[in-house]
């Protein structure tokens, strides 16, 4: 098995990167699925966790175990695991 990063948002604080197995991203396929509106949705969400390194705002990062995060939205409902690795959310 091979684990690397592919990057998805740099921004002043942080990076945020999908996780790649063996050539192949469930984050980017999942992304390539979402229709437009919710696309720009998570974009944003995103674009806000580069540009802050952190979101406090619990309907959008919520903590929920020690170094386990969900990112979401609420309409449409999705969630997307993940952590931090230094300046890095994965």
């Amino acid at each position: 098995m091979v684990l690397s990063l592919e990057e998805l948002y740099r921004g002043s604080r942080a990076s945020v990167c999908a996780l790649v197995v063996d050539g192949d991203s469930e984050v980017k396929r999942g992304l390539a699925d979402l229709d437009r509106s919710a696309y720009v949705k998570l974009h944003g969400v995103v674009r806000q966790l580069g540009e802050a390194g952190f979101i406090a705002n619990e309907e959008k990062l919520k903590r929920l175990d020690v170094g386990i995060y969900e990112l979401k939205l609420r309409t449409p409902a999705l969630w997307v695991f993940c952590f931090r690795q230094g300046d890095r959310w994965v």
